[in-house]
């Protein structure tokens, strides 16, 4: 379920960037309601469904795999409203917005989008991606924000994490009684292989992690 807030924030950016968008639509014999339904006038066969949670970043272990079923939620139903889009017939879509070109529309794709909170790896962003708004605001670049299409691809290939492909995650043990805990203690960047023809490499470093630790 989504907030005034998260709403309106991600609506500012959206229109910032060409989208037009509608929120808060019933769908017909109340089988369910879109959140955000969003078009860019320069694509016009292209629809974006965008289902809001209201879940905040979390820290402990069962908290995170609750954030992560509810965030799974929002894809089935994601899956269930663009079904019913794709079912209606031409007149019963105009009925629920005008302004798209509804004949022209031949592409939808689907986003589920929260505050803050992340999801697990249980969670698979392939069909309908998981972002946060905050994510949305910080790493989406002016190219990602040209269609539906390129927002979704953007969602779902996350480009901001490439950087990580080859880190090295370290942990110190600690044991307690019978179990050994590893603690997160920080992600080494291994430097990127330098292109042919170019001078120098990308950046590397140690950043340290807060999460809590994990029996072994």
């Amino acid at each position: 379920m989504s907030t005034p807030g998260d709403c309106g924030r991600q609506r500012e950016l959206l229109g910032q960037h060409g989208f037009q968008f509608k929120t808060r639509i019933g769908l017909p014999d109340g089988v369910g309601e879109i959140d955000v339904l969003a078009f860019h006038d320069k694509n016009p066969t292209e629809l974006l469904v965008i289902e809001v949670k209201g879940v905040l970043e979390v820290d402990e272990v069962n908290e995170v795999d609750h954030a992560t079923e509810e965030l799974m939620s929002g894809q089935g139903q994601l899956r269930k409203v663009i079904g019913v889009l794709r079912a209606l017939p031409p007149a019963d879509r105009v009925r629920l917005w005008s302004k798209p070109t509804w004949p022209h529309v031949t592409d939808l794709y689907g986003v589920v989008l929260a505050p803050t909170a992340q999801p697990n790896a249980r969670y698979d962003h392939r069909e309908y991606p998981a972002i946060t708004l905050d994510t949305l605001r910080t790493h989406f670049r002016p190219q990602h924000l040209r269609s539906p299409r390129r927002l979704w691809a953007a969602a779902v290939a996350k480009p901001w994490l490439r950087r990580f492909g080859g880190a090295t995650f370290e942990f110190d043990q600690i044991r307690v009684g019978e179990v050994t805990y590893e603690i997160p203690a920080g992600v080494r960047e291994e430097p990127l292989p330098t292109p042919p023809g170019r001078q120098g490499s990308a950046p590397s470093g140690l950043g340290r992690g807060t999460r809590r630790g994990r029996p072994r």
